[in-house]
């Protein structure tokens, strides 16, 4: 069975389900109570609203086809990959590396990495992973201090000079075909503004209770993130581009950069939300904005939930942890991820809880 004939079936397994569901609970409220009072009539009709609405969801979903990915290199746009980084130490090479692994064309990629006023050893290992004869173009930049994620990105941008901008979380690394799948859509529609790719939790095959969290989360990216995003592409009317995986024509984003940073919510500068932002900019201008389920961006869910504090806590500055002792802790997760993980070269990253600043 393909994966567009399967997706179908579970679409319309999923729909008919819902519907004798939501009959079944309308009958039964109905004969218990047959006199309904004005609140419980507007329930009932909130609730077909809402109904119907998952419905067109769930059926444009089973409906929903990616844009294949051109062969002909000829034809790909130049692109440059934005990598901000913040405290990530050794786990920004995963990202890079992974860029590096692409199929993309070498001469039409130019990865711009800012890291962020880190404390740690981050620039030192972003050099690393860019060596001087890299045959990639490349561009490092180092904030003194640290600024935020959207003055990263907003350092990123006035650097980049290439049709496509691509912006990576450092902790998302790349599946092979991932850039010629973002770069396609804008090839073939000079409608299109932005493309959003699938985020996946990468160490759901973990053994025991390990795989418990990283796949409630990967169902968690499905459920809030990917399925909805397929039935909006259909419309080019995608919501979110995530900012651990999207694409943007250059020319459409640039107006809303400088917005990034002088926005402001009850007088202080927002440290948040940048993605949301960047995404409803487009949709005033009018652009298609669709989404690549072949354009796989990977994240490594934390196992445990200590796992999960010590990673937020290395980015929260005011979390009372000695950065020495976590730093120690995420080498360790990083090596026993390190032993256990592996899937065509890509090497698993550190994950965090979006519950704080998300620089990286």
């Amino acid at each position: 069975m393909t994966a567009s004939c399967f997706r179908a079936t579970i679409g319309r397994l999923v729909a008919l389900g819902t519907i004798l569901t939501f009959v079944t609970f309308q009958y039964i409220a109905v004969k218990s109570n047959p006199q309904l009072s004005f609140y419980e009539i507007f329930l009932q009709l909130s609730s077909c609203i809402l109904l119907c609405n998952f419905l067109v969801v769930v059926a444009r979903w089973a409906e929903y086809e990616p844009i294949q990915g051109l062969k002909d290199n000829g034809r790909l746009p130049s692109i440059n990959v934005i990598v901000p980084a913040y405290n990530e130490s050794e786990f920004v090479r995963n990202s890079i590396s992974s860029v590096l692994s692409s199929d993309y064309p070498r001469d039409k990629v130019h990865i711009i990495v800012v890291d962020d006023g880190s404390t740690d050893d981050t620039w030192s290992h972003i050099q690393h992973a860019l060596p001087p004869k890299s045959s990639t173009l490349y561009t490092t930049i180092r904030h003194e201090i640290n600024r935020g994620k959207r003055q990263a990105m907003v350092t990123a941008f006035e650097v980049a000079n290439n049709e496509i901008l691509v912006t990576l979380d450092s902790d998302t690394t790349l599946d092979k075909h991932t850039l010629r799948n973002l770069a396609s859509p804008f090839v073939l529609d000079s409608d299109v503004g932005g493309v959003a790719g699938h985020l996946s939790v990468f160490n759901i095959q973990s053994q025991g209770w390990d795989s418990f969290i990283p796949r409630i989360l990967d169902c968690l990216f499905e459920q809030n993130g990917n399925i909805p995003r397929a039935a909006q592409s259909k419309y080019g009317f995608v919501t979110i581009l995530p900012g651990a995986i999207s694409a943007f024509r250059r020319d459409a984003i640039l107006p809303h950069t400088k917005a990034l940073v002088d926005t402001r919510f009850l007088g202080r500068p927002m440290r948040h939300g940048e993605d949301v932002q960047l995404t409803m900019g487009l949709l005033r201008d009018g652009w298609r904005l669709k989404y690549q389920s072949n354009a796989v961006g990977y994240t490594v869910a934390p196992e445990t939930f200590l796992k999960a504090f010590l990673i937020t806590s290395s980015r929260h500055p005011h979390s009372g942890v000695e950065h020495d002792d976590l730093l120690k802790a995420r080498q360790k997760i990083s090596t026993v991820l390190g032993a256990s993980s592996s899937s065509e070269g890509l090497r698993p990253h550190d994950w965090y809880f979006g519950t704080v600043d998300r620089r990286t």
